[in-house]
This record gives structure tokens, C-alpha cells and sequence, in this order.
């Protein structure tokens, strides 16, 4: 028999042993496993340098689609985050599971200014927040630095 589980209930399996002599006489076990198999992970954007700004979006605000390969698990749009509000993370896209592939849109917001009132480059990270244990993950390229220009002309 195996217990029903969903996102917020673990899952349950029981072993049943019968007793060596007495075939009436039964122990019932209850335990719990994990619903899904524990591998472990990597995720490396295609784009990730260390050290370096990884993408340049227009102070205007745009989109941009970033691929990556991944192992183990398969990602979910909640392992990403974004390091600045401006900066939001969608359209998570699965293209392959073996290998893994795959990617997820990156947008900014405008950041244009004015003479009066002048914007200037900003800076965010998306990070990859899942499991990166396993040993096909590349220092650092869990993450990309995002950097999006602005109006830094200041008229006195």
C-alpha cells in the first residue's frame, strides 16, 4: 500500500512483516520516503562569466531569453530570483530532459531619465537557487549579472 501525496504532504509506504510462527501474527511499518528522487543537481547558464557582466539590456527595459543545461532535478520557476524588483524572471521552458535544456525570460524596466532628473546603470543578479552540488556544476555560472543601462547625462 502506498499513501497519497501531494506538494504539501509527504509520502507515506508500509512494509508488512509476518511473524515467523505465528502467520496471524503481523507488524505494520510506517514510513515516509521522499516523492521525488533526490539527485543531485546543477544548472549552468549558457551566458555565465565569472566576473563579469553577463547581459546588457537597453535603458528602455526589454526581454531576453537565456538558456541553460541542467542535471538532476528538473527546475521549477521558484528556483529563480531575481536580486532587484526591476528585474523579473518568467517563461521557465523545458526543451529537453535528457540532456537537459532549457531557459527562462529575463525583463527590466525602463530606466530612462532626464537631464533633470538623470537614471544611471543598475545592476541584478538571477540566481539558479536549486540544488548545484553535483559535479557538473561550473563555479558561478548558476548565476547571471544582469546590467542595464540609463541616462547619466547631467546638464548644470
Amino acid at each position: 500500500m502506498s499513501g497519497l501525496g501531494g506538494p504539501q504532504t509527504p509520502d507515506y509506504r508500509y512494509l508488512i512483516l509476518n511473524h515467523p510462527q505465528d502467520a496471524n501474527l503481523k507488524t505494520v511499518l510506517k514510513y515516509q520516503y521522499p516523492s521525488q528522487t533526490l539527485n543531485q543537481g546543477f544548472l549552468n547558464f549558457d551566458d555565465a562569466t565569472s566576473g563579469a557582466v553577463d547581459i546588457i539590456h537597453s535603458m528602455g527595459g526589454e526581454t531576453t531569453t537565456n538558456t541553460f543545461m541542467f542535471g538532476g532535478q528538473t527546475p521549477d520557476i521558484n528556483d529563480f530570483t531575481s536580486s532587484q524588483t526591476w528585474c523579473t524572471i518568467s517563461n521557465l521552458v523545458i526543451i529537453s530532459t535528457n540532456p537537459g535544456v532549457g531557459s527562462i525570460d529575463i525583463t527590466t524596466a525602463n530606466n530612462n531619465g532626464s537631464p533633470q532628473n538623470p537614471t544611471f546603470q543598475r545592476d541584478a543578479d538571477v540566481t539558479y537557487t536549486g540544488d548545484t552540488s553535483a559535479s557538473g556544476q561550473n563555479t558561478g555560472e548558476n548565476k547571471l549579472d544582469v546590467r542595464q543601462s540609463g541616462y547619466n547625462t547631467v546638464y548644470m
